[in-house]
């Protein structure tokens, strides 16, 4: 028995927005909400608890800047889907190591998983944790680990009930791959025609980041090398960063008006002012 609980002061941006949005997952993930809307003005408009444990399976937050951008939260502990499919929970919860899950809110969830495990482009294969399949609350829903270790949360969603992130995206997915040439590549076989590439940056070695917008949501590919834990993260644009920044974790450093951040649940994120975004 699950229990739905609305924010008593109602947040712009209620519908969920199509595209990609960054879910984050840890122990008393309730408590990082929190904090986290503490540190960045952000509001909550929707969280779903689990009645036996009142463990938070679902949050998410609107950030305070422009349009506002979507953040999700959901508690570690909780596997939803235990009575219904044999998940690999370690697989499913990352070795139970917070991280950074890269939700879609898509039109058609099984087709662009169908393209995610046929896809050539990474060394290895994406596989499947949990089916994308209509689930037992009704949706059609799954999850997928690609051949870089990231997770993927794919939902079908129908147009009508989803709205666009706004421009420029206030919040960025990020992953940090070794190859960032290829996980570009593969982005592109995936997602098709909804991929734009904004901008890129490269060396002798090759593709050194790359931000688009996937079905106008904000993604940055970065290459470099990083933990199974922290391959995704995001970019926060919050004005008056640096006391966001420190409000929210401890800073690991700082360049061009952007703070890296780890938060006490060891999730990283990005903090920039909105003059640094072009930078």
């Amino acid at each position: 028995m699950k229990r739905k609980v609305e924010s008593t002061e109602p947040a712009t941006g209620g519908k969920p927005r199509y595209g990609i949005a960054s879910n984050v997952v840890t122990e008393n993930a309730a408590s990082v909400q929190e904090a986290f809307c503490r540190a960045t003005r952000s509001r909550i408009f929707f969280t779903l608890e689990d009645e036996a444990t009142k463990r938070l399976m679902h949050g998410a937050v609107v950030t305070a800047f422009g349009g506002g951008g979507h953040v999700f939260f959901e508690d570690i502990s909780l596997n939803p889907f235990k009575d219904t499919l044999n998940v690999p929970f370690l697989e499913y919860r990352c070795n139970n190591q917070s991280h950074v899950i890269l939700h879609g809110n898509v039109l058609n969830a099984p087709a662009l998983a169908s393209k995610m495990l046929r896809s050539t482009a990474l060394p290895g294969k994406c596989k499947e944790i949990v089916p994308v399949e209509k689930q037992f609350w009704g949706a059609e829903f799954g999850i997928l680990q690609d051949a870089c270790g990231i997770l993927w949360a794919l939902s079908t969603k129908k147009e009508e009930d989803m709205e666009m992130s706004p421009q420029p995206p206030p919040v960025r997915s990020c992953v940090t791959v070794i190859d960032a040439d290829a996980y570009l590549k593969f982005l592109q076989e995936v997602f098709g025609d909804t991929l734009v590439v904004e901008k890129v940056r490269k060396d002798d070695e090759g593709l050194q980041k790359a931000d688009l917008l996937i079905m106008g949501s904000g993604f940055s590919v970065i290459r470099g090398a990083a933990s199974a834990s922290e391959r995704s993260s995001f970019q926060l644009m919050v004005s008056g960063g640096k006391e966001a920044a420190g409000a929210l974790g401890e800073v690991v450093s700082e360049v061009d008006g952007k703070w890296a951040v780890k938060m006490e649940c060891g999730v990283h994120v990005t903090v920039c002012e909105p003059s640094s975004v072009a930078s």
